[in-house]
């Protein structure tokens, strides 16, 4: 829907009963080609929430080294927000994650440091099959002890 203004109305969310908001996020379809959008609470997609993953995209490709040890080095915890919403989390804390994998790790608001764990996915990927290697090098070890 145009507002008038050139820009379009690309999303509408609409608040609980309890507040009765509706927020439209508008966008210059012809001038802006991302934005950002902060959010504090939960996010839920009736679809599918998609990242463009394109090879025409991309540059410089490479493939993961050491993702193994990476994922080794990651301490999952649980913990609870200070403001005591949502009940108890699963994830990692940022700042170990950044010594570790720091292109997973964002800064937001020049004050707090996120995880987009949507970025951990290659690591975890990379590191089953270097697992998957190193059972295979097992598999062919037992075989020739055992032919021996």
């Amino acid at each position: 829907a145009n507002n008038n203004s050139g820009d379009f109305v690309a999303y509408r969310t609409f608040g609980t009963a309890a507040n009765n908001a509706t927020t439209d996020f508008i966008f210059n379809t012809t001038t802006q080609q991302s934005a950002n959008i902060n959010i504090s609470g939960n996010i839920t997609a009736g679809g599918d929430v998609v990242a463009f993953s394109d090879r025409r995209l991309k540059k410089d490709i490479k493939p993961l080294v050491n993702s193994l040890d990476k994922i080794l080095a990651l301490k999952s915890v649980s913990y609870n927000w200070k403001s005591n919403e949502g009940g108890e989390q699963l994830g990692y804390i940022a700042q170990e994650v950044q010594e570790i994998i720091p292109q997973v790790v964002v800064q937001a608001d020049d004050k707090y440091l996120g995880v987009a764990y949507q970025k951990v996915i290659p690591v975890i990927t990379d590191a089953i099959s270097e697992l998957y290697k190193i059972i295979e090098d097992l598999r062919n070890e037992i075989k020739e002890l055992k032919n021996k």
